[in-house]
């Protein structure tokens, strides 16, 4: 799954039915290059390493696929699966990522 900020800065997820690999994808324009759109930084809180915080109730609400319900279940089991390596922060209802300029 990936959280997209496309070259106007809006965010929107893309491979939601991908659960081994959660990233922030940036387009390829050269205004947002290695930069944060200012619609991430309404959701995230930066941390070390090209890293963000995300808010898992914002990246809920990005979702616009079928069947929500299955959707949200897979969703626990990638953060159950995050949990041990530190990439879930369930005492602030938070999912870590790192920002990859790959599009």
């Amino acid at each position: 799954m990936h959280l997209f900020i496309s070259s106007e800065g809006n965010l929107s997820l893309t491979e939601v039915d991908t659960f081994n690999d959660f990233s922030i994808v940036e387009a390829n324009n050269i205004k947002l290059q290695g930069l944060a759109s200012t619609e991430l930084k309404a959701i995230a809180v930066p941390d070390e390493d090209n890293h963000y915080w995300l808010g898992i109730d914002a990246v809920i609400a990005m979702y616009a696929g079928d069947g929500p319900s299955l959707w949200l279940v897979m969703l626990d089991g990638m953060q159950e699966s995050a949990e041990p390596y530190a990439y879930i922060d369930r005492a602030n209802n938070r999912v870590k990522s790192h920002l990859a300029n790959k599009q």
